[in-house]
């Protein structure tokens, strides 16, 4: 009976070991995975900003080009190029365009 009673005291210092061991870790994953979630968060909001600014970049990318392609066709036309057509070419291993 004396032998009963020395280790329920040690018994439960080991289960509230235990329990302060379980309620540390839980409250770690916790932390940790709403960290997680928001970096993801963070990270995603910045993809959709470079996205767009993408998108924007490649929208005046084509309109910046227009200029330049009816400047290039004045300039063909004032030197009194004429405009190819049916052509027909095919790129081989050298890069050469046969007709």
């Amino acid at each position: 009976m004396a032998l009963a009673r020395t280790e329920k005291p040690s018994v439960y210092k080991l289960n509230l070991a235990l329990l302060i061991i379980l309620i540390i870790s839980a409250v770690a994953f916790v932390f940790m995975a709403n960290l997680r979630v928001a970096r993801e968060y963070s990270l995603n909001l910045h993809r959709n900003k470079l996205n767009v600014l993408n998108a924007q970049n490649v929208s005046q990318d084509q309109s910046s080009a227009n200029p330049d392609l009816e400047a290039l066709l004045l300039f063909a036309q004032k030197s009194g190029m004429i405009e190819a057509k049916d052509v027909d070419s095919i790129l081989q291993d050298g890069n050469f365009a046969l007709n």
